[in-house]
């Protein structure tokens, strides 16, 4: 039996939708209400953006850049890309496990506007992809945003990719000293703990 609330929103669709009452009203609602397990129906949504993301990403992760030397063939102009989908890409480069000359990152970096955003989501895989190749110039940007703010989702990959850096590790032991006691306690003790390994 179907709920009464249910059919309440569902006389609600049909009325709020009047141009298309006659197509709504032919949908089989008993079978999409009472049937067990999945969904009778599935959205085809498009995954263009992705794939869109997904070219991109391995384009730079095959590039092989010399600096001074034009790139060709680029899937997208990152400069034009959305917010969310710059976090798409800078999330699956950071999957790769790629290690990025400073050329590279460096116009990539530029390509993007990463040395002027502001925005975390943007700026957190960014320098963890950075440290993770070693490169000084992701050292600064890194302790900005450590300094700027304190969330944990953001906090504990940037600390643990600077300390697991032996030359940027002494960094992460002082910046997090220093910016400590503006954490919230739950942060401070895990980043200790689990990221840096020292004692409160």
């Amino acid at each position: 039996r179907v709920h009464g609330d249910t059919l309440t929103w569902k006389n609600h669709l049909i009325d709020y939708f009047d141009e298309s009452r006659d197509q709504l009203e032919c949908l089989p609602w008993n079978e999409i209400f009472l049937t067990p397990g999945e969904p009778v129906f599935k959205n085809d949504y498009s995954n263009e953006l992705s794939r869109k993301c997904e070219k991109v990403v391995k384009f730079w992760v095959e590039l092989q850049y010399e600096s001074g030397k034009d790139i060709e063939g680029e899937p997208a102009d990152l400069g034009e890309l959305s917010t969310l989908e710059k976090e798409e890409i800078l999330s699956g480069l950071l999957t790769q496990h790629v290690k990025w000359s400073q050329a590279k990152y460096k116009v990539f970096s530029d390509k993007m506007g990463l040395y002027s955003t502001k925005i975390c989501e943007l700026l957190e895989p960014w320098v963890r992809i950075g440290l993770v190749s070693e490169l000084e110039e992701a050292i600064e940007p890194a302790v900005a945003l450590l300094k700027r703010q304190g969330r944990l989702k953001f906090t504990r990959p940037v600390y643990r990719a600077l300390y697991q850096w032996s030359h940027s590790r002494p960094i992460a032991l002082k910046t997090f000293e220093e910016n400590k006691r503006f954490l919230n306690p739950i942060t401070a003790r895990l980043v200790a703990e689990k990221d840096i390994y020292v004692k409160l």
